[in-house]
């Protein structure tokens, strides 16, 4: 059974001129399962093209087109009012592209809006926990492991002849070697690695073989581009010149091995620009590597869909790992991670794909033989002066992220409450910072005070929580 609602939407091949789109809802301890089938016209790519300069443009126009259905939308909008009713605070959405339509994935779908609510963006809203899910034929178990246990392998590709490439016309710029290993060892927040950071060891018998020495995540920084449809790497010899590698060829080699990483993310690089304005311009040819790493037996690969800014990696890296640290839920961290930069331009970029229906990739299971210490948000539904506190945490989660949670507290009429902010640290996420607020008001009867402050600067999030504040 499912740890939260789970929306499968899947969209197949049916003729020429249409997709079948089949809609599946399973809610929290049921087995059974409620499905709704529909029709929908093909989806045309270069008229979707035609906005892609535009995000909000792009997002309305394919919005309309996957729920171009009326019945898709009356079962889908059903589907959120019963997740709400059983008490989640969350639905599961996963975005099933049948294998006959490999094209679909060069789609932004991470822009789509809720069809009765244009203005809702679906996969910044830490309500809706949404993935691209693929099948796969591997046979190999995907259980979870202790999170103590996890080790990455960080390869930062430079040839040392990178800038005499130009694939369709694109120079290539040197990689700052020592920028990206900082901005990796930041992002996967504490969790120990070993770098292949150029000088002839980024290569493809390399990360094979730092794999097989038991690294579970694969942290992959390298310059790619399409040549003639096919995703290709621009990794190094052993000589530090290119090695230009067909993306096929990662592809096997993870298919090949017994344990392959569990977790991989393809990260662009950023070679563009002056300070936070870097960014990558490989068009986020690498993300094509996704669903093929997918299918052979990666459980999760998280990738760029298309150029990134670098302050958008690095608002996104530390969140996304911290939060995957803590429960082991990927789409969820995700979430957490794609509202953290819901306010950057590029914003719908990152792109989750994976073949667990559960999005549980690790065990959540403390490192030490201790128990972690409850927050008091976690000490159950009776909490300081009759609050709620998970549904207050829930709140918080909903309705803010790291830094304008920091903000609001700091500049509050309140002068207990701006003293919250003293018990943050630089590098605390979203989830950190709202289980030290609400610790620090529960401890401190300001919880009245606090709800006031977001009523005031977030009424419609408020508004929705408000019901289940009280016990």
């Amino acid at each position: 059974m499912t740890e939260y609602p789970d929306l499968e939407i899947g969209l197949h091949a049916q003729d020429a001129g249409s997709y079948r789109v089949e809609a599946r809802l399973r809610l929290v301890g049921e087995d059974a399962e409620r499905e709704r089938l529909a029709t929908v016209p093909r989806f045309d790519a270069d008229d979707l093209g035609a906005v892609a300069s535009d995000p909000d443009a792009y997002a309305q126009k394919l919005t309309k087109l996957l729920f171009a259905s009326e019945s898709l939308r009356s079962f889908l909008d059903a589907a959120w009012a019963s997740a709400a009713a059983s008490g989640s605070a969350s639905l599961r959405v996963r975005l099933n592209i049948g294998p006959a339509l490999p094209e679909l994935h060069n789609l932004r779908w991470e822009t789509l809006r809720h069809p009765y609510q244009p203005e809702r963006r679906l996969v910044t809203d830490e309500g809706i926990l949404f993935s691209r899910y693929l099948g796969s034929a591997d046979w190999r178990a995907v259980r979870p492991q202790p999170r103590g246990d996890l080790r990455a392998l960080v390869v930062i590709a430079n040839p040392v002849d990178l800038a005499s490439m130009q694939p369709q016309g694109r120079s290539l710029a040197p990689v700052d070697v020592a920028r990206e290993l900082e901005q990796a060892e930041t992002g996967l927040a504490g969790i120990p690695f070993t770098p292949l950071a150029s000088g002839g060891s980024a290569t493809l018998g390399g990360i094979d073989a730092g794999l097989r020495a038991g690294c579970d995540i694969l942290y992959l920084v390298c310059h790619g581009a399409l040549l003639k449809g096919e995703p290709h790497l621009w990794l190094e010899d052993e000589e530090g010149n290119v090695a230009l590698t067909a993306g096929a060829d990662l592809v096997t080699r993870m298919r090949e091995m017994r344990q392959p990483p569990r977790l991989v993310i393809l990260a662009s690089c950023q070679s563009a620009g002056d300070g936070d304005e870097w960014a990558s311009t490989d068009s986020g040819a690498l993300a094509a590597l996704g669903p093929r790493l997918a299918q052979v037996g990666i459980p999760a690969v998280v990738a760029m869909q298309g150029d990134v800014l670098m302050q958008t990696i690095a608002g996104f890296m530390p969140v996304f790992f911290e939060e995957l640290q803590r429960d082991g839920q990927i789409d969820r961290a995700i979430a957490v991670a794609r509202r953290a930069v819901r306010d950057q331009p590029d914003w719908w970029v990152p792109v989750l794909f994976t073949r667990l229906e559960s999005g549980r990739l690790f065990a959540a299971e403390p490192t030490s033989g201790k128990p972690e210490a409850e927050p008091a948000s976690a000490a159950g539904p009776a909490g300081a002066g009759g609050y709620d506190l998970r549904a207050v945490r829930d709140l918080l989660l909903a309705g803010f992220g790291a830094d304008s949670l920091r903000r609001m507290l700091l500049y509050s009429g309140n002068s207990e409450l701006r003293e919250v902010v003293n018990e943050f640290s630089s590098g605390d996420g979203l989830t950190t910072r709202v289980d030290k607020t609400l610790d620090y008001c529960a401890e401190r009867l300001l919880l009245p005070a606090l709800l006031e402050e977001v009523k005031r600067e977030n009424p419609r999030q408020y508004a929705r929580f408000e019901p289940r504040l009280r016990t």
